[in-house]
């Protein structure tokens, strides 16, 4: 977790002419909010996609199946309603273009944009946090307990 803004920014540097999009989790992102001003100061046209779920989902499920229950990583407020940076201010705030994407729909305008601009940008994108399994989907606890079927 955290690794793939930095990585962007080194993909970025080393390929100056691609598109880059770090396709990242709100804990990842914020694991490495550095790279956002980073991303700025160099004129690094980094896409930074947040996919926003209010958690470090996969750690929060692995305590839950483990532990009976998860402590410190699905993010609330002191009354214990879901909480969330907005990513898109912070993007803002640094210097970056940001996009909040309230509906489905909406994502495909906020990344041609993004890309269009060729700047530094951030596109939030809220999401839920649904528990793992998730039918249809890959289970990361597999990999957790060696089972690559």
């Amino acid at each position: 977790m955290g690794f793939g803004p930095a990585a962007a920014l080194g993909v970025q540097i080393a390929q100056p002419d691609r598109v880059v999009v770090a396709l990242i989790g709100d804990g990842g992102m914020s694991a490495q909010l550095p790279a956002l001003p980073m991303a700025v100061e160099q004129g690094l046209p980094v896409i930074f996609l947040v996919m926003n779920n209010r958690a470090h989902g996969t750690i929060s499920d692995l305590q839950s199946s483990f532990f009976g229950r998860s402590y410190g990583c699905d993010f609330v407020d002191p009354d214990g309603n879901p909480y969330s940076p907005d990513f898109a201010a912070l993007g803002r705030a640094c210097g970056a273009d940001g996009y909040l994407v309230a509906e489905p729909g909406e994502l495909t305008a906020a990344l041609k944009s993004a890309i269009g601009r060729r700047r530094p940008a951030v596109i939030d994108v809220p999401m839920v946090n649904e528990p793992v399994p998730t039918p249809g989907h890959w289970n990361i606890k597999d990999i957790y307990q060696g089972l690559f079927e």
